[in-house]
């Protein structure tokens, strides 16, 4: 399954807000890759294992994960005071999987427990993803057109579930189980917040 993000310009933790859980026990990426080699597993299955593996590129993020990646199945918490930037850091990280960086974008899914999801909100992190990771890689900028393809292309690839009551929610994880079994390119599974 896909790693799993939960919520109760750059992003910071702050001080009122922490990684509670990083659901992976390996020290490093060696430790990282041997986890994830099983016995008769195939070259082939563990490139596919370790192509699923991706940092988030927030730092703040990955420098408190093991081995600075989130992997299929991993499950990480994010806990703090209310208007700490959960959602915000959220965007950030559904910014980084959506947007096509290293040659691929990655289909994600987001629950939003408290019907305040900002698709505006969103759209301006990928806008600033995609204009510094352009810096980064020296290419020119891009005109408004072909800067909105470029979003909107990254927002094709997210599906928002609002969830109004908890038979609701329910029958959403249900279709998630199929969906998931039936594209298992889905990236990351985010929900914001558990407070619902």
């Amino acid at each position: 399954g896909p790693a799993c993000i939960f919520a109760c310009p750059d992003i910071h933790l702050s001080s009122s807000m922490a990684v509670v859980a990083a659901a992976s026990s390996a020290p490093a990426v060696s430790s990282r890759i041997s986890e994830l080699i099983r016995i008769d597993e195939t070259a082939n299955d563990l490139r596919r294992a370790l192509r699923r593996t991706r940092q988030s590129g927030l730092p703040c993020l990955d420098d408190r994960l093991t081995g600075s990646c989130l992997g299929p199945g991993e499950l990480v918490v994010l806990h703090g005071e209310v208007a700490s930037g959960k959602s915000a850091l959220l965007r950030g990280l559904l910014a980084a999987y959506l947007l096509e960086s290293e040659g691929h974008g990655v289909p994600c899914v987001l629950i939003d427990a408290d019907i305040c999801f900002d698709v505006t909100l969103l759209a301006s992190a990928i806008r600033a993803r995609s204009r510094r990771l352009r810096r980064l890689c020296g290419k020119l900028t891009l005109s408004e057109e072909e800067e909105e393809q470029i979003v909107q292309e990254a927002l094709s690839r997210l599906l928002v579930l609002t969830p109004t009551e908890p038979v609701e929610l329910l029958k959403h994880l249900d279709f998630l189980r199929a969906l998931f079994a039936a594209n298992p390119r889905v990236g990351l599974l985010v929900v914001d917040s558990m407070s619902s």
